[in-house]
């Protein structure tokens, strides 16, 4: 509903994650935006840690933690998997590919991870020399986020995880990834 009375009558393109949780979120939004097609990618998937092949939710468990703990020593890269700076060449290829199109409001519909990349790549922070981001923020579950070229042709952050229209209709905060104790 948001993105319908943001977007109704300007030229919008959608682009999603190939990944169900992406892909149908993106669906809803085409549908309320007048049924546009979706396009979908792989360049706009979540990390991939190589344990959704086979792997354990215990092990994942285990994974997220020593990661959190040294993220910049890919602990989370495991075999088929890939390493944060290989995260971030993806995620920054298909943003290249989005940001060619100068002619649509492009729909972006990714995962936490990706987000965070998209972010970062649009602004030209990129990555430290341990192939680790060099800044982070939390990238709140519904959030939008407008990113644009401003009238100096700077990339700018217009809204950065605005979740506004959750408050709207009534459902309050979404759920945020942390680890650490929400401050008073």
């Amino acid at each position: 509903k948001r993105l319908k009375e943001e977007l109704t009558g300007l030229p919008v393109r959608i682009v999603s994650s190939d990944l169900s949780r992406a892909s149908q979120t993106a669906e809803a939004i085409a549908e309320a935006l007048g049924g546009l097609p979706v396009e979908t990618t792989p360049l706009l998937r979540e990390f991939n840690n190589g344990l959704s092949v086979g792997g354990s939710e215990e092990a994942l468990m285990r994974s997220a933690a020593a990661a959190a703990n040294a993220p910049s020593a890919d602990a989370l890269a495991r075999p088929q998997g890939e390493t944060w700076a290989e995260f971030y060449a993806r995620v920054s290829q298909g943003m290249a590919e989005v940001a060619k199109d100068e002619d649509h409001i492009v729909v972006v519909v990714s995962h936490y991870g990706a987000m965070i990349n998209a972010v970062t790549w649009w602004l030209g922070i990129g990555l430290n020399e341990k192939n680790d981001a060099k800044v982070s923020f939390d990238a709140l579950l519904t959030a939008i986020t407008v990113l644009r070229t401003n009238r100096q042709g700077k990339h700018t952050i217009e809204r950065l995880n605005d979740t506004s229209h959750l408050r709207e209709a009534g459902l309050g905060q979404p759920f945020q990834f942390s680890q650490e104790p929400p401050k008073p």
